[in-house]
């Protein structure tokens, strides 16, 4: 079963997109964890500020909904 995306994760989809396409490195260091890229945080990032979230209600917000 294919379901639709919505507007969440669209938004999440494209933040991550112009993100990827900038020069912003993958990782800020060779010696980095390499568990999540810069990528990845700066779209998260910006989908806590759209949604006006604080880290705790982000935090309930992404376990709630895995595909983002």
């Amino acid at each position: 079963m294919k379901y639709s995306e919505t507007r969440v994760l669209k938004f999440a989809r494209a933040a991550y997109d112009v993100v990827k396409r900038s020069s912003i490195k993958p990782y800020s260091s060779k010696y980095s964890k390499k568990t999540f890229t810069q990528h990845q945080h700066i779209a998260i990032l910006c989908l806590k500020k759209r949604n006006k979230l604080n880290y705790r209600e982000l935090e309930e917000f992404l376990m709630e909904s895995p595909r983002v």
